[in-house]
């Protein structure tokens, strides 16, 4: 039989069954118990546990040891074994305590819990995990920001410990904590039942840590730092906790925990936000991540297959833009093959290098751990990495100067051919390899350039060269064709970093462009004059604090002078000329400085602080001490009558100003009385003339009251009765 089904009655059926589905759904949702009302966000990204099973707060579980671990609401642990803690690991963001929740994820093995909570615009998740076999409880805070703009954080870790600390083991053997340490046992007094504890807050190799803080004979510990979270991005921080007794137990187990390997235990999307811990097992080298093993060498084959063993190649050639190289094994760290297609590679060096090439050597042979041996062509090679080894150490440190290349190639150079000319806007300069850190080129097209000084100094700026010659160091790699000086085009180039320590800008003077470059280092002029109220003065660049110049009016300045004094007024030439330390001497034009901060006044040499030897006395000569005494006062009378010409000169000065503004004065009294068709702009001028007059008079006055001081003071210092200790004089008085 036929049906012809027509639209309205399958509209009925539709809504038909839809109705009895959400009978049954809400029969279902009424059966289901609820699920977790903890605010984690969803687990995108791997950084989060999965959803699906869940646990009631707090959470407790016991480690292979046995001890205990008991996590609150909030994440911290409420007490551990014996009263050892009385609320550990406690966060606060920005001063305010993770909210407690009444449940949390819990992990498919149920050793590891998640607490979530949402805080302005963060969401910030916390994962504790205790390792049973090895007896020690991980926490892991996620921060996550949910906003388009870049997020500061504050965040205190306190824990209040069941026993005041009196004993301490830091990883560097001492007592006390320093800035190289990343963990520290912490116990009350010998005779204390409570278990020491384990603090681990960081990887030997972390650039980032916390600080940990605590004080002798008081039960509170702190970890204090501030972290930035990039719009849209997420980071966490990682801390480990193990409890152990007696006290020698846990110095054995802090000198012997390895927190890189036991961060392999962490999914990977979630150890690559971590800042305070690296897993030891990659090396980052310019654009590689090269992962390795601390026992066997590592081939990773374009399936995702690994081999591991020992790697047997004695020496690698590769064919280089530049020519034909040799490159002993021993030089080598790893390659990362770039193509499935040709054996194209980079080639990671123990000197920082990495040199892109085809390997024309052959295969990469490995010796497996049964015995095995294998060839590998690099076309099916993901990458092949060497055994971390004193010789082939887990960090790379790089003491040449490198270029580095938009291909990810990292050659190290002894110095352009000739210096690099850099066009800025105050002028040409010439950059020289050992005032400078590193020069940035922002943009693959020949945009703007960025040369960053060894003392901090920067500078917005292009290359004027289109190609650059540069002498290359291969050194292990030997070149058996080609040349070691080479011309490069700038657009090849992603920046240059070169060798030598940064120099600390301390002391320093400091000036700021109106772009936001800053330079350190110091005034290339010895004076500046300023015109003013007072006319032309003349400033030495050594007394200037700081100048503030102004944005509507290039070279109007405010000069603050170190004894307090301010002038107003503007330069009487267009440019500064600043010298960087060390670096070029720049000639600035007013208009493009923002402000000037004076460098700092020297330091008193050693001489001026030896005690002086006991003089002998001569009945014919006078003594040593009272020479000295006679000079100082003697310098202080010179520099008293200095002041006073130069006072008087600023009053005449003045004075002939205000002869100036009365006959003006005059002037104009007599142009209003001749003519008055315009009062009110009259009115404004006289005001103005009154007000320039008083201005003056009261400058005569300060700078007549400045002087009877002066003179006064010197008065004192000639009649050799009175001495100035610093606030005021002081009558000498005879020793009886």
């Amino acid at each position: 039989m036929k049906y012809t089904i027509r639209p309205g009655v399958v509209l009925i059926l539709i809504v038909g069954f839809a109705g009895a589905s959400f009978a049954q759904l809400r029969a279902i949702r009424r059966s289901r118990p609820r699920p977790p009302t903890t605010p984690i966000v969803s687990a995108k990204g791997g950084i989060h546990l999965p959803g699906g099973r869940s646990s009631g707060l707090p959470w407790v579980t016991t480690d292979s040891p046995g001890y205990r671990w008991d996590i609150a609401s909030d994440g911290k642990i409420s007490d551990g074994s014996n009263d050892a803690y009385d609320g550990g690991m406690q966060l606060q963001v920005n001063g305010v305590a993770f909210r407690s929740q009444s449940t949390a994820r819990l992990s498919a093995d149920g050793n590891e819990i998640e607490i979530g909570w949402r805080y302005n615009n963060l969401s910030i998740s916390r994962r504790i995990f205790v390792n049973k076999k090895a007896g020690y409880c991980r926490w892991i805070d996620i921060f996550e920001n949910t906003t388009s703009a870049k997020v500061n954080v504050s965040l205190r870790y306190y824990s209040n410990m069941g026993d005041p600390t009196n004993r301490t083991h830091t990883t560097s053997g001492d007592a006390a904590i320093t800035a190289e340490d990343w963990g520290i046992v912490t116990a009350g007094a010998a005779n204390s039942s409570r278990p020491a504890i384990v603090h681990v807050f960081a990887t030997p190799d972390a650039k980032f840590r916390p600080t940990f803080s605590f004080s002798r004979s008081n039960d509170s510990l702190y970890y204090n730092t501030t972290i930035k979270v990039p719009a849209g991005k997420a980071v966490a921080l990682c801390f480990f906790e193990a409890q152990r007794r007696p006290y020698d137990k846990a110095v054995g187990f802090l000198k012997d925990f390895d927190p890189a390997a036991e961060l392999l235990l962490v999914p990977a999307p979630l150890r690559k936000i971590i800042l305070n811990m690296t897993d030891g097992g990659t090396l980052t080298l310019g654009s590689l991540k090269l992962k390795r093993d601390k026992k066997v060498d590592l081939l990773v084959l374009a399936n995702g297959n690994e081999l591991r063993g020992r790697i047997t190649n004695k020496e690698y050639v590769l064919r280089t833009d530049f020519g034909l190289l040799t490159i002993p094994a021993d030089g080598v760290i790893g390659l990362s093959g770039r193509s499935r297609v040709h054996n194209r590679v980079h080639m990671a060096m123990t000197g920082g290098q990495i040199i892109a090439g085809e390997l024309t050597s052959g295969p990469v042979a490995i010796k497996l751990s049964d015995g095995t041996d294998l060839k590998i062509e690099a076309k099916g090679l993901t990458l092949a990495t060497y055994r971390i080894s004193p010789q082939k150490p887990g960090k790379v440190t790089t003491a040449d100067s490198m270029a580095v290349f938009r291909t990810g190639a990292r050659l190290a150079f002894g110095g352009a051919d000739g210096p690099m000319t850099f066009l800025t806007p105050y002028g040409a300069i010439d950059l020289l390899a050992e005032g400078l850190r590193s020069i940035e080129m922002d943009t693959p097209d020949g945009g703007l350039h960025r040369a960053i000084f060894r003392n901090g100094s920067t500078l917005a700026g292009l290359l004027k060269d289109e190609r650059i010659r540069l002498k290359l160091e291969l050194a292990p790699a030997t070149l058996t064709e080609g040349k070691s000086t080479v011309e490069v085009s700038r657009r090849q180039l992603k920046r240059f970093f070169f060798a030598g320590k940064p120099i600390k800008t301390q002391g320093q003077a400091r000036l700021i462009f109106r772009n936001a470059d800053k330079i350190y280092g110091n005034f290339a002029d010895k004076k500046l004059t300023i015109r003013g109220n007072l006319g032309d003065v003349s400033v030495a660049s050594s007394k200037i604090a700081k100048a503030e110049f102004s944005a509507a009016a290039p070279g109007q300045v405010k000069l603050t002078l170190r004894d307090g004094t301010v002038l107003n007024g503007k330069l009487a030439d267009d440019y500064i000329r600043f010298q960087i330390e060390p670096g070029p001497v720049l000639k600035i034009f007013t208009g493009h400085i923002k402000s000037i901060t004076g460098a700092a006044r020297p330091k008193p040499t050693n001489e001026t602080h030896k005690k002086p030897a006991t003089p002998t006395v001569h009945t014919n000569r006078v003594p040593s001490t009272e020479k000295r005494a006679n000079a100082k006062l003697e310098a202080r009378k010179k520099a008293k009558k200095a002041e006073i010409e130069e006072l008087k000169r600023c009053l005449e000065h003045i004075r002939k100003q205000q002869v100036a503004v009365k006959k003006l004065f005059d002037n104009e009294r007599a142009a209003i009385a001749k003519n008055a068709n315009d009062p009110e702009a009259q009115a404004k001028l006289h005001k103005m003339l009154k007000n320039h007059e008083q201005r003056l008079v009261s400058q005569e006055e300060v700078l007549a009251k400045r002087i009877a001081e002066v003179e006064a003071s010197l008065k004192k210092i000639q009649s050799g009765k009175w001495i100035y200790n610093g606030s005021k004089w002081v009558k000498i008085t005879k020793k009886p």
